[in-house]
């Protein structure tokens, strides 16, 4: 939307995804983070959200406020280097977009990480079809922010 919408409708709206609007609000002490989430993950970047949109910093920060999670980096496959996970090609190329996401969760697990989080629910599906296999989590970001979130 934020795009494409005023190319085709010549009229120009804010638009932010999810991730923006949430770390605005946690910057202004709108919202705060009681639970303690204890997980050890790898943000994945997908390739709309990410290189697309050059959306990197927010997801990022947002994990690093939740109490008890560490993130970690899969160097060079992350931010503008992130490494598409296979899920729009899967229907087309199911053994390519496979070995894609098989590459996230390898990496992923030999790190140590206990999940894989993402903001994008076409890279957690196809991510989620290997780390089955590789008894690593997949989970999108908002899922771990309401694990988070006071009560």
């Amino acid at each position: 939307m934020k795009q494409d919408y005023a190319e085709v409708t010549n009229k120009s709206i804010e638009v932010k995804h999810i991730v923006q609007i949430l770390w605005e609000l946690l910057e202004d002490s709108k919202l705060s983070f009681s639970e303690e989430f204890s997980i050890k993950c790898v943000y994945h970047d997908p390739c709309h959200l990410g290189r697309h949109m050059g959306i990197f910093s927010e997801p990022r920060k947002i994990l690093e406020a939740i109490p008890g999670l560490k993130l970690m980096e899969i160097e060079g496959m992350n931010r503008e280097l992130g490494f598409c996970c296979g899920g729009p090609i899967r229907e087309l190329f199911r053994h390519l977009a496979w070995k894609m996401s098989e590459r996230i969760c390898e990496e992923a697990k030999k790190m140590g990480a206990d999940a894989i989080v993402t903001a994008c629910p076409t890279c957690n599906r196809n991510i989620f079809f290997n780390a089955l296999q590789h008894e690593i989590k997949v989970l999108d970001i908002l899922e771990v922010i309401v694990k988070a979130l006071s009560t």
